[in-house]
């Protein structure tokens, strides 16, 4: 993580206020997202080992910004719960999970009624647990329309089986509007992003992921958790 963090790409990304996801692979240079345009990234993988690496990738990545950026991190099933003191807010109980959705719509509301802007990461590693708490694909619609207006950025991961292959209303919204994907598995394996045909595609390292924006998917190599 430190030889990620620490190259010249990485650091001025986090200097411009933008979100190191991995390195590109030809030009070795960090690809990241800005934080002014990062309404939501959503990960997944047909891996459970592949789906963590990704969570403690982006948790440490995000954790890199200091007092410039607050993390909230909701953990259902506390499968995280050693990142619970370096994050901004640590959310874990079940009446927490359940009222989580009415806490950050009232929370976005509150920003857009006084004008105010602050950057939060909302990170919520196991989509599926969260939803059966509770959550609704109306308060993700709203949280995604709105939520970065007031600097409020979503972070959601999630099996595959469950967001890929699933026709409930969260998964199926997921799919549809979540502005960026990053991929733990081959393109080829799922069937709602757009993809070259590649019959010959290498099935992925653990620290290898795609990055998709709706349009294109670039390879990027991202740290493995050890």
């Amino acid at each position: 993580m430190d030889e990620f963090l620490n190259l010249p790409t990485t650091q001025e990304a986090i200097q411009n206020h933008e979100l190191p996801i991995g390195l590109e692979f030809e030009m070795v240079q960090s690809i990241a997202i800005s934080f002014n345009q990062l309404k939501s990234l959503i990960y997944l993988s047909d891996s459970a080992e592949s789906l963590e690496n990704q969570t403690h990738h982006l948790l440490n990545t995000s954790l890199c910004f200091g007092k410039k950026l607050r993390v909230m991190l909701v953990d259902p099933l506390e499968e995280y719960r050693s990142y619970s003191e370096k994050v901004s807010t640590y959310i874990s109980s079940k009446k927490e999970i359940s009222e989580i959705a009415q806490q950050l719509i009232f929370e976005v509301n509150r920003r857009l009624e006084g004008d105010l802007y602050s950057d939060w990461l909302i990170f919520m590693p196991n989509i599926k647990v969260i939803v059966e708490h509770g959550l609704s694909e109306k308060d993700l619609d709203f949280l995604f329309k709105n939520g970065l207006r007031v600097g409020l950025h979503f972070v959601i991961g999630g099996e595959y089986s469950y967001i890929g292959n699933n026709i409930h209303e969260v998964p199926k919204y997921l799919k549809s509007n979540a502005q960026w994907v990053m991929l733990g598995m081959r393109l080829m394996d799922q069937m709602f992003l757009d993809k070259p045909y590649n019959n010959r595609e290498a099935r992925l390292e653990l620290d290898e992921v795609y990055l998709h924006d709706r349009k294109q998917a670039v390879k990027l190599k991202i740290t493995k958790n050890n």
